[in-house]
């Protein structure tokens, strides 16, 4: 994400990176037995840069909840409630 590229992972249904993907929009989901449709997602991407600037500033946006800084929060969050 933080390279504002479309992303492209191989995970099941119900996995945290799915998630993401449809949240943010940044790009496609594949389980371990869809490989050509992964393969398919690639070419098309490569043929369409108009959904490739899409995926790709979606991409660059969800980065932005993803800093170090954000995780820091997290842990200060969760630090502060467990006292």
């Amino acid at each position: 994400m933080s390279y504002g590229i479309p992303s492209l992972y191989i995970a099941s249904k119900d996995s945290q990176l799915n998630e993401y993907v449809e949240s943010y929009k940044l790009g496609k989901c594949f389980i371990k037995d869809e490989l050509e449709q992964a393969a398919k997602f690639l070419v098309n991407l490569a043929k369409d840069p108009i959904t490739y600037k899409k995926l790709s500033h979606n991409a660059a946006l969800a980065a932005q909840d993803f800093k170090r800084e954000n995780a820091d929060k997290f842990v200060d969050a969760y630090i502060s409630n467990s006292l």
